[in-house]
């Protein structure tokens, strides 16, 4: 019985891994298609839809794209009528210190690997895109917009965007993407 038990558990782990392997190459081709749309000149807009999944967009975000050190285990939700929520583990240790952190800053409270959760409305309209955050949690504790919006800054800069991300700035969506639609489960990004 045992022995039945764990081949019965291997088989699900390979299934389950084989899976997740066909949601990142779905995902794969799916992003290389829109990209390669969006170089190829086109007369009419808005004729070419691509669909995925939110499962698609987990098994490629957990297995094919460079996440921060800091981020572990991410997992969005396509809620619907634009909204979604993202969750995941942020560790506060590789984080370091906040810029700009005061003697009584929260987050200095809080410490370890904690989860995390952003819930968002995503506008796309035009070519553009704004997320308006709607809440942020860490470790279970919601934060305030604006120290939300500071964190996200903070801790996205990089050498090409040294200021970070703000997500109070609408942004031109890339390759001729005219809109996103954020349905339940699934996303539909329209050319």
């Amino acid at each position: 019985m045992v022995i039945a038990t764990c081949f019965k558990g291997t088989v699900l782990s390979k299934s389950s891994q084989d899976n997740a392997d066909d949601l990142t190459a779905s995902m794969i081709a799916k992003i290389a298609s829109v990209a390669a749309y969006g170089l190829d000149p086109h007369d009419d807009p808005g004729a070419r839809k691509t669909r995925f999944s939110d499962a698609e967009l987990n098994a490629y975000l957990n297995s094919s794209v460079v996440l921060p050190e800091a981020l572990a285990e991410p997992r969005f939700s396509l809620i619907g009528e634009g909204a979604l929520l993202a969750e995941g583990v942020i560790d506060l240790e590789r984080i370091g210190k906040r810029p700009n952190a005061g003697p009584f800053d929260p987050i200095s409270l809080l410490s370890g690997k904690l989860p995390v959760k952003v819930s968002a409305v995503i506008h796309a309209a035009d070519g553009l895109a704004r997320v308006n955050l709607d809440y942020v949690e860490i470790g279970g504790i919601r934060i305030p917009k604006g120290l939300a919006r500071e964190l996200i800054a903070g801790y996205t800069g990089s050498a090409d965007r040294p200021k970070g991300i703000d997500v109070d700035l609408e942004y031109s969506l890339p390759y001729r993407i005219l809109t996103i639609h954020v349905h339940s489960g699934e996303a539909v990004i329209v050319q």
